[in-house]
């Protein structure tokens, strides 16, 4: 099923569970300054034939200039916890919400997520 991609998504949802939301601040003019989180691939919603793998890549901003943690969850209850998790195969047709979340020194966090649809092979007309 999920290679590189292969933390439990009860692992990934206790994980985000134990980070405070909280946002750093820019001293100088009082202003929040949050990380930002980015799904680079797939760079947007996308549908894969059932068999196939999907590569997950993100960037992670830190207005303080250190993340402490990444968070991924596949959607399929396989995540990981490094910036660009790689390849991923799903083990069976339908939607999944992929997240990426991050967590910077500060405390603050961000989040993205994209849409990937897993269509099941369809069988090959036979053509006389």
């Amino acid at each position: 099923m999920g290679r590189h991609c292969g933390r439990s998504k009860a692992r990934a949802i206790a994980t985000a569970l134990l980070i405070a939301a909280t946002a750093c601040t820019n001293g100088d003019i009082g202003e929040t300054l949050r990380p930002s989180a980015t799904i680079d691939s797939p760079s947007r919603d996308t549908t894969i034939i059932l068999g196939s793998v999907v590569t997950f890549r993100g960037t992670a901003i830190a207005h303080d200039g250190e993340i402490e943690n990444h968070l991924w969850d596949c959607g399929d209850g396989n995540g990981a916890t490094t910036e660009d998790p790689g390849e991923h195969e799903y083990g069976s047709a339908g939607t999944f919400i992929v997240a990426y979340q991050l967590l910077d020194a500060g405390g603050s966090v961000s989040a993205a997520d994209s849409v990937v649809v897993v269509r099941a092979r369809t069988a090959t007309p036979l053509l006389y």
